[in-house]
């Protein structure tokens, strides 16, 4: 339960934006527009919006439903991208609490500043949990077996 960033953001875009902007990591869940299923790490958080690294491509414009730590779904819009980033702006703005709990839930940044996914979270998406243990097993028993086969004979 990490609260990070308790000082707003001072640069020259966060005083165009209505509300103050907190970096964090977290990790959410939502629907695009036509019913697939998203993987979603905000990297900072307003009432009004927040930016965003997706691992399926959407366009600017695109609406998107986000998944809260409180069990809110609420509708946000692509308003800019840039690579695998993107920048959303919720349809209604979040109420305080809702703004809190979600703050509650991030998870600290560690990374410098710069929030990303972890390369292990890649590896589990990438390989099926049977392709893993087998990996892990291979890995384990593949020492033992070269030992015992240059050592066993051995006078």
């Amino acid at each position: 339960m990490a609260i990070l960033n308790r000082q707003p953001d001072t640069s020259a875009r966060a005083s165009r934006r209505a509300s103050d902007r907190h970096r964090l990591s977290l990790g959410l869940s939502g629907e695009s527009g036509d019913g697939d299923w998203l993987d979603i790490l905000v990297d900072d958080l307003s009432a009004g919006g927040f930016s965003v690294q997706l691992r399926r491509q959407l366009n600017v414009g695109d609406l998107i439903t986000v998944n809260l730590p409180d069990a809110t779904q609420i509708n946000a819009r692509i308003v800019w991208q840039k690579g695998s980033r993107s920048g959303c702006k919720f349809e209604r703005n979040l109420s305080r609490a809702e703004l809190a709990v979600a703050r509650l839930k991030a998870e600290p940044r560690v990374d410098g500043g710069k929030a990303g996914y972890h390369p292990e979270d890649e590896d589990q998406q990438r390989y099926p949990r049977r392709i893993r243990a087998l990996i892990w097993i291979a890995g384990a028993t593949i020492p033992w077996v070269v030992a015992y086969l240059l050592f066993a004979n051995r006078p």
